[in-house]
This record gives C-alpha cells, sequence and structure tokens, in this order.
C-alpha cells in the first residue's frame, strides 16, 4: 500500500502505508466495508496511479457501451472541486451485467463476513450491504445497497433467484 490512500475520505478500511495485502482482500475490503482506501490502493497497484486507473475505467466503460458515463476518480466519491463519477441507470446496468459475469466478483459481493490477513494485522469484514442482510424475506446476492450521485438514482440489484431487479431513487 502505498502513500496515495492518505488521500482517501469516507469510509475505509485502514489500511496503512507499507501493509501489504492481497488485490483480492483488498476487493473485499472495497466491496464489503465501502472502503475508499482500498479503491485507491488497488488504483495505484493496476493503474500505477490513480489517474492512469480513472482512463481505464472510462476506457473499459466505453467498451462496454456505457456512453453516458464518465469517472473522476475510483471511489465514487464526489471531489473537493465539486467533480463527481457520473452515469445513468441504464449504463450502472451495463457494468453490473458486465461485472455479474465474473465469478470471483460474484463470489466476493454476495460475502457475508470474512477475514483477512495483511503483513500488518487481521481484518474481519461484515457486509454493510442492507440488501444481504439475512433477516430480510428474500436477501439479495448483489452490489451495494448505498444512494450514489448517479443523476438521482442509487444501486443496481440483482436477487439471489437469478432474475434481474433494478434498484433506483428518484
Amino acid at each position: 500500500v502505498d502513500e496515495g490512500v492518505l488521500k482517501s475520505y469516507g469510509s475505509g478500511i485502514y489500511v496503512e502505508v507499507g501493509e501489504e495485502i492481497s488485490i483480492k482482500d483488498l476487493l473485499y475490503g472495497l466491496m464489503l466495508r465501502s472502503g475508499n482506501d482500498a479503491a485507491l490502493a488497488i488504483a495505484s497497484h493496476i493503474g500505477g496511479s490513480e489517474e492512469n486507473f480513472v482512463f481505464m475505467m472510462n476506457e473499459m466503460a466505453k467498451k462496454i457501451g456505457m456512453s453516458n458515463s464518465s469517472f473522476v476518480n475510483p471511489s465514487g466519491l464526489e471531489e473537493n472541486d465539486g467533480k463527481a463519477n457520473l452515469s445513468t441507470v441504464y449504463d450502472m446496468a451495463l457494468l453490473t451485467e458486465y461485472a455479474m459475469s465474473n465469478e470471483d466478483y460474484r463470489r466476493i459481493v454476495s460475502t457475508d463476513d470474512i477475514v483477512v490477513k495483511s503483513s500488518y494485522k487481521m481484518y474481519k469484514w461484515h457486509n454493510k450491504n442492507k440488501l444481504l442482510i439475512r433477516k430480510i424475506k428474500k436477501p439479495l446476492n448483489g452490489l451495494r445497497a448505498e444512494p450514489l450521485s448517479f443523476q438521482g438514482c442509487g444501486e443496481i440489484e440483482i436477487p439471489a433467484g437469478g432474475s434481474k431487479l433494478y434498484l433506483h431513487e428518484i
């Protein structure tokens, strides 16, 4: 983990500069705990820099047909200068369909609890996704369930039964 994580704000998993943790475990921290520091660590490792990773995000968005999306950072949070990731429900549905075609991704986002070990400490994470909580009658196995700033829309989910359900807030 490099010094880029020091720019992180909002929700985090609290990784530290110099800590060694696998990309897989960072993905668990990102998706289960909304770890913005994990997003920055992943971006730095995969893209070489946060800026290059954002470029890669935008290129991938175009490749899968997301024509009404523009990403400015890997965390999804609004920047201090007011810039923000922008998208539409349709584009998020395309992204969801693409992501859910990956078995590793499906396993990560549907995990209830996990314990991971880094070079510094052990983490125990519980999935923050309220739609996955087993107390509801029909829990879902998809993405995060938090409001987003994507033109007034919320997240998109895919229920455990396999048929598609798109949730949004207006």
